[in-house]
């Protein structure tokens, strides 16, 4: 059982956002996945480059609607 202390383990990558908020890139065992102020995106990535263009993507969209903070709201709609 070592895959479990990655829960733990230091982003892959950070990229910080406009409001001061770093949003995470951590690898699991089953790919990538992206966190943001303690919550964790529902999708998980299977590279890399996934998760980075999913953060770029909020990250731009955040600059457009900086009143739509809210991840989860974000991903409901875009099912």
């Amino acid at each position: 059982g070592e895959v479990e202390s990655q829960e733990t383990s230091e982003p892959v990558e950070s990229i910080a956002m406009e409001d001061g908020s770093l949003m995470e890139i951590h690898q699991d065992a089953k790919g990538y996945v992206v966190r943001r102020l303690g919550k964790e995106l529902p999708t998980k990535f299977p590279a890399l480059d996934h998760a980075r263009m999913a953060v770029q993507l909020f990250k731009n969209r955040a600059q457009r609607h900086p009143e739509q903070q809210d991840i989860d709201q974000d991903y409901i709609e875009e099912r």
